[in-house]
């Protein structure tokens, strides 16, 4: 009965581990081409979102999706929101951070929506705003281009 406790105790920690320091940091690129008579020219985009920043995230970390993400040299980025995981109140230090990494992405357009955590988080949508606009997003707020 000991051993069946420790086995439970052992995979419990083993599915928190890669549920929150694993999984939430790993990178999957997938390319799609999507064809129309109405496309005049190609252009190439790059999606990402879900980032959730929080404690369990690193400068390391945005360097290398940094890296991902330029090395692709896209013409658009589009950022399909949830910035900051919404438990978390960034501290000013965070918030550098994630502006220099947004700031640091290359493309001619950088078009940001805003998630379900920026509207739940604790921060405020005006502190986001301003990171994006900062960072050179257009944040798409109930508007189009």
């Amino acid at each position: 009965m000991l051993l069946l406790l420790i086995l439970l105790a052992l995979a419990g920690a083993a599915i928190l581990i890669w549920s929150f320091m694993i999984e939430p940091l790993r990178l999957r690129l997938q390319t799609t081409t999507i064809t129309s008579p109405k496309l005049t020219q190609t252009c190439s985009v790059l999606y990402f979102s879900d980032l959730h920043y929080s404690q369990f995230f690193n400068q390391k970390f945005l360097m290398k999706l940094q890296t991902t993400i330029n090395r692709e040299s896209c013409d658009v980025i589009l950022f399909g929101g949830d910035l900051i995981d919404r438990q978390l109140v960034p501290s000013q230090s965070t918030l550098d951070q994630l502006e220099h990494f947004l700031h640091s992405l290359q493309a001619e357009k950088k078009i940001a929506i805003w998630g379900n955590h920026e509207h739940l988080g604790e921060l405020g949508l005006h502190h986001l705003e301003k990171l994006y606009q900062d960072s050179g997003f257009i944040l798409l707020n109930n508007r189009h281009l």
